[in-house]
């Protein structure tokens, strides 16, 4: 596809971004944490474990953030989560990499269930899930890679029992893929290292974009139009494409940063997780900052509820964070 013109990109200064090497900084080690599913909360969140499982109101009876996961195998808790959905029916969906499972919770933060991410035909075989999304009809759509490091890069869709269904390959090697369905044109977009890929839900490959801008693509999603719209660690910022992947315009999150997480509500704003601001920031659909909407120590995937709650995988301890709609929306 044809580069965007320079004067596309919104000026802010000098950029951030990770080395071919090293896609995501090194998480420190945590401490497991004392439950499997919810655990206590900090300041930061205000949750409340010991509240319908932290799902407590403040003294002005609005309800708290919620806090769930932590560091484990056990059921409810997590190895290295990345990427996270929610469905229509307010269940949230977590890609837990290194257990080798997608876990499912609902939107108090309690432990549902969890199948493995095994591959159809693979006998047995799981791969390492990275990132998950949710087509119209409900179906489950995850990526992942055949090891621990980077590793080659399989798509899974999975039924909402858990079961998989069918499997594609993308013939790239990374480390963190990640994953939207494109609900207007019924597509599958996977980012893998320096590419976007469109899929049509068979497993045919229709079209590749993005390697030309030569950035580090991180998350992505789709608005109400088909446009695609993936964050770029190195901007730090989002570049924005048609359904066709022509780049429309690209624009910066931040001065320095690291662009991750992405979502839009139903108004068209945009949402983006910035890892090493600690932050998650609210954007008009053109670009335009509005305000930061909450901070988190270290953001990864993040998405929204139907009733706009906003639910942020925090790396720094491997919890989930779940913020009510009061917070995300202030003034509405």
């Amino acid at each position: 596809m044809a580069e965007g013109p320079d004067s596309d990109v919104t000026p802010g200064g000098t950029t951030g971004g990770f080395s071919e090497d090293n896609m995501r900084p090194p998480i420190p080690p945590t401490e497991i944490l004392k439950t499997a599913g919810q655990v206590d909360s900090d300041e930061n969140s205000g949750g409340d474990a010991d509240d319908d499982q932290g799902a407590g109101s403040d003294r002005n009876g609005k309800s708290k953030p919620i806090v769930f996961g932590g560091q484990g195998k056990s059921p409810g808790q997590m190895q290295d989560p990345n990427g996270v959905a929610v469905s229509a029916d307010n269940e949230i969906l977590v890609a837990d990499m290194v257990n080798k499972r997608v876990q499912v919770f609902s939107m108090n933060g309690v432990f549902l269930r969890l199948f493995p991410t095994e591959v159809p035909g693979g006998v047995g075989r799981a791969m390492y899930p990275t990132d998950v999304d949710i087509d119209g009809e409900g179906r489950i759509w995850v990526v992942g890679k055949d090891r621990v490091t980077s590793g080659a890069v399989t798509v899974v869709q999975y039924g909402t029992d858990g079961l998989p269904v069918t499997t594609f390959d993308v013939k790239r090697l990374t480390w963190y893929p990640t994953i939207a369905v494109n609900k207007r044109y019924n597509k599958i977009i996977v980012v893998a290292g320096n590419e976007l890929f469109k899929f049509k839900p068979n497993g045919s490959l229709d079209g590749s974009f993005g390697k030309k801008e030569g950035n580090r693509l991180q998350y992505v999603t789709s608005d109400s139009d088909g446009n695609i719209l993936v964050t770029v660690s190195s901007l730090p910022g989002v570049h924005v494409y048609d359904h066709n992947g022509q780049r429309l315009f690209s624009f910066r999150t931040a001065v320095t940063g690291v662009a991750g997480g992405i979502c839009m509500d139903p108004q068209g704003r945009l949402m983006v997780a910035d890892w090493a601001n600690g932050r998650v920031d609210m954007f008009t659909s053109r670009g335009e900052f509005v305000r930061m909407v909450v901070n988190v120590t270290k953001p990864r995937g993040i998405a929204l509820g139907p009733g706009g709650q906003l639910v942020v995988i925090d790396s720094s301890d491997y919890v989930v964070r779940i913020f009510p709609r009061w917070m995300v929306y202030p003034d509405e």
